[in-house]
């Protein structure tokens, strides 16, 4: 039987023949292998009967490993036939032939993607051939059947997948890749929280296992973000942010991480100060908020090399000047913020003044001298020391009592600067002026004496003296004297006296007597008398009054008679015609005023005599006939005169030797009463040419 490569045969009559027992070949059965596998071939055994040892010749023997075995290893690669020649040690010949059907491998291919840990890797196959089956192994204890698996590793790095597939023919093939899973950036950074205004600086430290990282992505929360590394980002507003970093490495892989960021508030500086002036303390007042937490620090400079760390300080300046106040303010968070204000140290103005000593009720004059480095001073308050004030620059100011006062002085500046200073000024005492006239009215010539009697208080004295007489006159004595007239007939003159009195410091006062002399007219007296010569028996003398600015008129006849006339008309008078005599007559005239003018003249009576008595008399005291006695003319000498009354019985009871005293009724030298009687008179005279005369009488006393 012959069969061919397609196991067609045929069979062809062999001849029988007695020949010695063949061996028997067989090359073994039909067998199935897939392509690149390596199978044994032959019987088992391979060959039976005849007698050995055998011999065997394969065919083909390319693809076997061996041609002369029992069994050898055949390793087509496409389907073969293959034929085996036995030959036993008698030189039999068998021989068998077998079919090897080579099926074909399926090529194990896949792909798969490069993820990044915690990402699913993608296995995608990609093997060729009618398969059916799938064994994946993972290089990490992880397996799969699937022929498109996914599989997450837990770890990065590479792993060794392995792909195992079946064709439907039961080959396989296998195959197996490097897979890189790729590692995440392990994300970290840190911060530092930081104030308003402060930078924030962001410090990446992020860590990967292998590779780079390629990007930084920051979110700062505020709307703003950066792809530095180590960025800095400057905040608008506190509060608290959510720091994000995403970071992927030069494989893309990410990572994200969070964190918090407190943006402190600043602190808002602030303080309040005042312009002052010079030694006066500066007191600052903080005045600094925050919105958030508390502030717990203070640091100020003055601008003087003088620093303070408390919330409120104050400072006391040695000179004036613009100072830049400093304040920095720090909050429990550690915050910072600063302010300046400049302060004005105004300088203290230099009050002064001058002034003189015065006298009292003098104007004392008071000069500013005050002066300040920089601006202008506006305001004097002075202090006068007897409780009266001005604001005037410079003031004058009269005093009313002498003292000795400390006057006081206030300046203010245009800043509100002030400085006080005191000066003395004695006020000296004025004479206290009083003077005195020995007469104030009269008639011209009013002869006037001055006294002054004006003192001054203390150790002064008075030196000089100045006196305004009124009429024209002066003087400088003490106490002056002057004489005054009118101004005619008919007005009187009237005087002001002024003196003005001064000290020894030369303080002086005036005093003035307004009206103080009143020199009235003197009218003028003259008359004429006639008939002159006159005899005492005819002692008629007519009188004419030619008198000038009188209205009353006195006149003395000079014979015991007075008259007041208010007539300047003719009169007469008639003298005693008891004796011969000049009679000076004195007639005064008076005005209005009172004041007086005499004119006199002589009236001469000449020689004649007569004596006159009367009879009776009542002493009664009412005026009339009070008193008895005799009248007459021609007596030569009064002294030789007596006149005595006798009582009834001869007792002298009166006497007198004074023509012009008679007797009042009285007796015993006017120690008793005359009782009504009648009574005896003598009168013993002489005439004016010597002779002697008795007369005797009686009178009746009546009561």
């Amino acid at each position: 039987t012959v069969t061919d490569t397609n196991l067609c045969d045929d069979y062809d009559t062999v001849q029988t023949v007695h020949v010695n027992a063949n061996p028997i070949a067989d090359a073994g059965t039909y067998a199935e292998m897939c392509g690149g596998e390596s199978v044994i071939i032959g019987g088992s055994p391979t060959v039976t009967g005849g007698i050995p040892p055998w011999t065997y010749l394969w065919t083909p023997s390319s693809d076997l490993n061996c041609f002369d075995c029992a069994n050898p290893t055949a390793t087509p690669t496409t389907s073969s036939s293959y034929s085996v020649l036995v030959t036993d040690s008698n030189g039999c010949i068998d021989t068998s032939s077998m079919i090897l059907q080579v099926h074909p491998n399926p090529t194990a291919i896949f792909s798969v993607d490069t993820p990044c840990l915690g990402f699913a890797n993608n296995f995608s196959d990609q093997s060729l051939g009618l398969n059916v089956a799938w064994d994946w192994n993972f290089g990490d204890g992880g397996s799969d059947t699937l022929q498109n698996p996914s599989y997450t590793y837990l770890t990065d790095g590479s792993f060794i997948a392995t792909l195992l597939v079946t064709s439907d023919s039961g080959c396989t093939d296998t195959t197996s890749r490097t897979v890189i899973v790729y590692p995440i950036p392990n994300v970290d950074f840190s911060l530092a929280n930081v104030c308003l205004y402060d930078s924030a600086y962001y410090y990446d430290n992020t860590q990967i296992n292998s590779g780079n990282l390629d990007l930084w992505t920051w979110d700062f929360d505020d709307g703003n973000s950066s792809t530095i590394q180590n960025p800095v980002h400057l905040y608008d507003s506190s509060g608290t942010y959510n720091i994000t970093l995403i970071v992927a490495s030069d494989k893309s892989c990410v990572d994200t991480l969070s964190k918090t960021l407190i943006i402190h508030p600043i602190p808002v500086a602030e303080f309040t100060k005042q312009n002052i002036c010079q030694y006066d303390t500066a007191f600052f007042t903080d005045m600094s908020t925050i919105n958030l937490g508390n502030i717990i620090a203070w640091d100020w400079d003055f601008g003087d090399s003088t620093i303070s760390s408390i919330q409120n300080p104050f400072n006391l300046y040695s000179a004036p000047g613009t100072y830049i106040v400093d304040l920095i303010v720090t909050s429990d968070s550690g915050c910072l913020d600063s302010i300046n204000h400049q302060i004005t140290i105004h300088p203290i103005p230099v009050a002064a003044f001058t002034t003189a000593d015065v006298c009292v009720y003098e104007t004392a004059v008071f000069t500013d001298q005050s002066t300040v480095l920089t601006g202008n001073i506006i305001g004097w308050d002075w202090n006068f020391g007897d409780n009266s004030i001005s604001t005037l620059q410079n003031p004058t100011h009269k005093y009313n009592t002498y003292d000795t006062l400390v006057i006081e002085l206030i300046v203010i500046t245009d800043s509100g600067c002030v400085d006080t200073t005191y000066n003395g000024i004695i006020i000296h005492p004025q004479p206290e002026i009083w003077f005195v006239a020995d007469t104030t009215k009269g008639c011209e010539p009013l002869c006037v004496q001055f006294a002054d009697s004006s003192t001054i208080p203390g150790s002064y004295t008075i030196d000089s003296w100045n006196w305004d007489l009124g009429d024209g006159a002066s003087s400088t004595t003490q106490s002056p004297s002057n004489c005054y007239y009118s101004v005619d007939l008919w007005q009187e003159g009237i005087y002001s006296i002024s003196m003005i009195a001064t000290s020894s410091v030369g303080c002086s006062d005036t005093m003035t007597h307004t009206n103080m002399i009143t020199a009235w007219p003197v009218p003028i007296a003259e008359f004429t008398e006639g008939p002159n010569p006159a005899t005492i028996l005819f002692p008629y003398i007519t009188f004419e009054n030619l008198s000038q600015g009188g209205w009353q008129y006195y006149w003395d006849m000079d014979d015991g008679f007075t008259y007041i006339t208010n007539s300047d008309s003719n009169y007469t008078h008639v003298y005693s015609n008891i004796d011969t005599t000049t009679y000076l007559v004195e007639l005064i005239t008076e005005n209005l005023f009172g004041c007086l003018d005499t004119a006199y003249d002589s009236v001469i009576i000449k020689g004649d005599y007569i004596l006159f008595v009367p009879n009776a008399f009542t002493p009664n005291n009412d005026g009339l006939n009070d008193n008895f006695f005799p009248q007459g003319i021609g007596f030569r000498d009064v002294q030789d005169f007596q006149f005595i009354i006798y009582d009834r019985w001869g007792d002298m009871i009166f006497k007198s030797t004074d023509i012009q005293k008679g007797w009042d009724g009285r007796a015993n030298k006017g120690n008793d009463v005359a009782q009504q009687d009648v009574y005896i008179w003598l009168i013993l005279t002489q005439d004016f040419k010597g002779r002697k005369h008795k007369y005797v009488g009686h009178v009746t006393l009546l009561r």
